[in-house]
């Protein structure tokens, strides 16, 4: 956990095994959302890595004011958003947007299967 200035990044969930291939991009990934949720949310950050029945699922949640409900990230003008579109299609994954807490905040959660 890394806190600073009453704000912390929170990373919890399975630990697993990757290839360079696939951890790169799932870097490159959390690293956008982490920005994303530093820029929009006042409080901590979520980082989870769990198993599903089919891969893997790797979210970054917050507690911000949580995405309009007719978002489409296809039609994002931001940058960082095109970035994490082009990786996860690159590791063959699915994005998925989800609000929290009732819906409010924000859960991005990406689901992949490692080719091992």
């Amino acid at each position: 956990m890394q806190e600073r200035a009453g704000r912390a990044v929170v990373v919890s969930g399975t630990n697993v095994k990757l290839p360079t291939a696939l951890g790169i991009p799932l870097g490159f990934i959390v690293s956008e959302l982490i920005t994303n949720s530093a820029k929009y949310a006042k409080g901590n950050i979520t980082v989870r890595m769990e198993k599903s029945a089919t891969g893997y699922l790797l979210s970054v949640s917050d507690d911000g004011r949580g995405l309009p409900a007719a978002y489409d990230p296809g039609r994002s003008k931001g940058l960082g958003m095109k970035i994490i579109q082009t990786l996860v299609k690159q590791i063959g994954g699915a994005l998925q947007f989800a609000p929290r807490d009732g819906g409010r905040a924000t859960r991005v959660t990406v689901a992949f299967r490692p080719q091992l």
